[in-house]
């Protein structure tokens, strides 16, 4: 099985720091975003990667080229023009030739989920697609699912004024092949975007079993500054070991983990 990681946006509400950089590649802990969701994706299996990149990506093939210095395989797709998610996974399918199912991962989204508990998941529900989706206070600046009996999908809204539920959509989706079938005949948003929220929902609507999965483990969308700030804390709160390489004076007060 593969994962589509989608790292072609510009990044826009992350500037001045995206005018050197794509946002995927910001750091976060030390590490570019795009490496610590390889290594989500690897711990769970999962070993070959399509990248969908845009034009100007030099700085993410250059850093991962083939993936084997990351114990995995990397192969790259181009979309040449923003034209939504929807569409950035469509650029992915001829790297998708003979696989059943797929994974769909932002690449500027954080996880401490259990991808191989959302597989299983998934696999029982003899579901089409699985979303991830966490509670939220303020569910109006996201993707909103509403769900009925065992979290079978009913309906998505992008960003609603009022939201038909607290559930919001996490930036992590498993697909099955009938995927495909419903992103055909898909048409633009209001924005001229295609997007992903509508893919699924025209699959609800032709009754495909799609469900949310729900998890309640810490994840992050990096789209602002501050988000970069809050993941790198929380990273940095989890190293396992810590040390300090040198002389530390006196009045020196360390706090927190040190490596």
């Amino acid at each position: 099985m593969k994962a589509v990681v989608l790292a072609a946006g510009k990044g826009t509400r992350m500037r001045p720091l995206t005018f050197t950089r794509p946002k995927h590649m910001l750091p976060v802990a030390g590490k570019p975003i795009l490496e610590h969701i390889i290594g989500f994706l690897r711990n769970a299996g999962i070993n070959e990667v399509v990248m969908v990149v845009g034009p100007e990506s030099e700085c993410i093939t250059d850093y991962f080229g083939d993936g084997s210095r990351f114990d995995v395989k990397i192969e790259y797709a181009e979309q040449k023009k923003p034209l939504g998610l929807a569409h950035a996974v469509s650029m992915a399918r001829y790297l998708l030739e003979g696989e059943e199912r797929f994974i769909t991962v932002l690449g500027d989204v954080l996880f401490k989920l259990n991808l191989k508990d959302m597989l299983t998941f998934h696999t029982k529900r003899e579901a089409k697609a699985t979303i991830a989706v966490s509670e939220a206070a303020d569910p109006t600046p996201f993707g909103v699912v509403k769900v009925v009996d065992g979290f079978r999908v009913e309906r998505l809204v992008e960003k609603p004024k009022v939201p038909p539920s607290n559930l919001i959509i996490a930036g992590l989706y498993i697909f099955e092949n009938e995927f495909w079938d419903c992103l055909k005949d898909l048409k633009p948003s209001w924005r001229g975007e295609y997007e992903i929220t509508d893919a699924i929902q025209l699959m609800v609507d032709r009754g495909y079993p799609v469900y949310g999965y729900l998890t309640k483990k810490w994840w992050k969308d990096t789209g602002r500054p501050t988000d970069l700030l809050e993941a790198s804390q929380k990273f940095l709160s989890e190293l396992s070991e810590f040390y300090v390489l040198g002389e530390v004076q006196r009045e020196v007060e360390i706090r927190g983990p040190v490596q």
